[in-house]
């Protein structure tokens, strides 16, 4: 076959298949409440290994600067289908890690997908998990870090340090 036929049908095949890869990749967005304050970033890390979760070093980054109290979105684009996660915590002074006091408590609020209520330590990557199909939506609720009268009352939050790094 000679001319401009085959050229123009291995374009087109090209085209279809460029095309089919696109459709696989999908967007998740997150809703992020209960932000108690402005200011800082929210650092979000999404997870699709179980072992690496939630503070190993595999994972796709996303933040977003705090502007308001309330809701903030943040999003993570080029996601394939599959089960993941995500842990996130309110940097409100920006010094790009995940302040912790003594024992690992946290200084700084802190949440995870499917969990809407403070735990002791991060939960396992199944109770966190979620499935992404195509464009999802997912909300997050920070968990304020504990006061005092929290930690001597219910035995304390979180005890070791959990987000990326």
């Amino acid at each position: 076959m000679h001319g401009p036929l085959p050229l123009l049908l291995l374009l087109a095949l090209l085209c279809i298949f460029g095309t089919a890869k696109a459709a696989d990749l999908h967007t998740v967005d997150v809703t992020v409440t209960s932000v108690q304050e402005e200011g800082g970033l929210i650092r979000a890390a999404l997870f699709d290994d179980p072992r690496a979760f939630p503070e190993g070093r595999d994972h796709k980054d996303a933040s977003v600067p705090v502007t308001h109290a309330g809701k903030v979105h943040l999003k993570f684009h080029g996601v394939p289908s599959g089960t993941y996660a995500i842990s996130l915590y309110h940097d409100a002074n920006g010094n790009d890690q995940f302040d912790q006091g003594a024992f690992g408590i946290p200084k700084e609020s802190y949440g995870f997908s499917e969990i809407d209520h403070a735990v002791l330590g991060p939960p396992g990557f199944n109770d966190a998990r979620f499935t992404v199909k195509g464009d999802t939506a997912v909300t997050v609720e920070l968990q304020a870090p504990p006061t005092r009268d929290d930690h001597d009352t219910h035995g304390g939050p979180p005890t070791h340090g959990w987000p990326p790094r």
